[in-house]
């Protein structure tokens, strides 16, 4: 039976990336197994994948994100459960009635209640390395939000949109990390590339 938490949930800034999936049902997939062993854990960038699929692990994928707290216990589980044994059976099974993956040896479905003796086995998504224990969770939000903000620039030149996502993701960072942002070359590159582009499809646009 999985345990409720009473704890506040994670959120991109008090959380750290266990894995990165390509698209958001294997994600799900993955929160779904921390859920029923008592983890709290959110998808980020699933929308960005959904509409925009094509380009979306060129953005960093969908991230499945826990408390720092709960990664190494996390990445534990994910491991375990993708695990295949001897016969080559996946270590998780598919509930035929909900979908949720539940662990082999159980034979009711944790989420539903179903029964998991017609269950097909669920595909094991792919698990990141361990995380230098050195580095803050601070330091790794930040660095992969801007290299976020620089990627969603670059695409913007074919993609303008992408551009406006992009600078508001960086004032985000601006107003949040102040003198860090500023100190970062890549803040300026980004900026730069999304006003080339807007200036550059305006001209275009309304010539």
């Amino acid at each position: 039976m999985p345990t409720t938490s009473t704890r506040t949930p994670p959120t991109a800034d008090t959380s750290v990336i266990v894995a990165r999936f390509g698209n958001a049902s294997e994600a799900e997939l993955a929160r779904a197994v921390l859920a029923s062993h008592g983890i709290d854990a959110f998808v980020l960038g699933e929308d960005a994948a959904i509409t925009l699929s094509y380009i979306g692990p060129a953005l960093g994928g969908v991230e499945l994100r826990v408390r720092a707290a709960d990664a190494d216990r996390a990445r534990r589980i994910l491991q375990r459960a993708h695990r295949r044994d001897a016969s080559g059976e996946s270590a998780l099974r598919r509930c035929p009635r909900c979908g949720t993956a539940v662990e082999r040896q159980f034979a009711v479905c944790w989420n539903c209640g179903g029964t998991m003796e017609a269950a097909q086995p669920a595909e094991p998504p792919p698990v990141l390395p361990e995380l230098d224990g050195s580095s803050s969770t601070a330091a790794d939000t930040f660095d992969e939000q801007m290299g976020r903000c620089l990627r969603l620039a670059a695409w913007g030149v074919l993609l303008p949109p992408l551009s406006v996502v992009a600078l508001g993701e960086l004032a985000g960072l601006l107003a949040k990390n102040g003198g860090r942002a500023l100190r970062d070359g890549r803040s300026y590159a980004a900026l730069a590339l999304c006003g080339v582009t807007l200036v550059g499809w305006a001209a275009v646009l309304w010539p």
